[in-house]
Formats: C-alpha cells, structure tokens, sequence
C-alpha cells in the first residue's frame, strides 16, 4: 500500500496539486532529519538539510521514475544534501549528540546494567561516533542502526558496493581505535 500511496501522490503533485506534496513531508520528514542529523550531528543543520531536500524533492519529482521505492530515492537526496552541507561547512566544528534511540542501539543490553552504566556506555559511542568522518559514521549509522543491507546502503547512499564495504571496513577500526583512546583516558 505505501508504494501505491506514493504514486497516487506523486502523480497528483504532478497533475498541478501543490498541496498534495505535503503527504510527502508528513510521511518522510522524520526519518529524513534522522538521516540529516545522523551526519550533520546539529538540529539546525538537520533541519537546512530537510528542508533542502525537500526542496530538491519537489523540483525534481518529474524525473523520479519508480525504478526504487520513493523513500529510497528521497533518502539518497537527503544524504547527498547532508555531504554537501558538511563539505560546506568543513571548517566549522559541528556538535550534537547522537540521538539516544540510535546510540541505545549500540549499546549490549544486558539485565546485570545498571540505568547509570548504560547512560555511560551510550555518552562513550556519542563521543566515539562523534570522531568519525561523515561517511563513516553515516555507513556505520545505517549498517548497525537502521540495518540496511550492503546492497541498500549503495542504492540509498550512491556509493558503489565496494565502496560501502571500505567505508565499513574503515568506520569499524576508526570506532575501535576512537573507543580504545577514549577508555584509555
């Protein structure tokens, strides 16, 4: 039902119906600014981001041609936005937490935990996940957190399959070596 819902939509935003591409927002927005946030690691930023995307969304609605699912295509623009706003703005330290629904994900979770361990073990992936290049973190974010396949990363992302599997490969020392430095200190 939601690629049909999707298509019904679309072909009504293209018929002439503006208002219509607000079923769009309202089904996506979330999970475009967990996309955006995950790399740009600021609320504001995230939000430029959707909103951009968004934007690209509309523009270029005429040339999606339902070889993916909508929400395929709309992650890889939002992606595509988040590097660019990050290259962008290279130069700027850019902090936010990671949001604690994706970085509990991270964490083992185990009865023996106490509630104060578990907060400590989630603020040491923040930090950790904070080290990392955007690609990395975001191959990782997808990979471990959203559990996209090798094959979904490359089509959501743009990245080749051998690159997502570099990118992982790479993300997974970075974070063990960022985690080690940290536990160290």
């Amino acid at each position: 039902m939601s690629k049909h819902e999707d298509d019904f939509y679309r072909k009504r935003v293209l018929s002439g119906d503006r208002e219509a591409f607000a079923f769009f927002i309202d089904k996506y927005q979330q999970m475009a600014f967990s996309i955006a946030i995950s790399i740009t690691k600021q609320e504001n930023a995230a939000k430029e981001v959707v909103q951009n995307a968004f934007i690209q969304v509309f523009k270029s609605l005429r040339s999606f041609k339902g070889e993916s699912l909508f929400s395929t295509w709309l992650h890889r623009i939002v992606v595509n936005e988040s590097l660019k706003f990050v290259r962008k703005n290279k130069k700027e330290r850019i902090e936010m937490g990671f949001d604690d629904a994706m970085a509990i994900s991270f964490t083992v979770k185990n009865d023996a935990l106490s509630a104060i361990e578990i907060e400590e073990k989630k603020e040491e992936i923040r930090r950790v996940l904070l080290t990392l290049k955007p690609k990395e973190r975001l191959v990782l974010t997808l990979f471990y957190l959203k559990e996209f396949s090798h094959a979904e990363i490359s089509e959501s992302t743009g990245f080749s399959k051998n690159n997502v599997k570099i990118l992982l490969h790479r993300g997974r020392k970075s974070f063990a070596s960022a985690f080690t430095l940290i536990n160290k200190k």
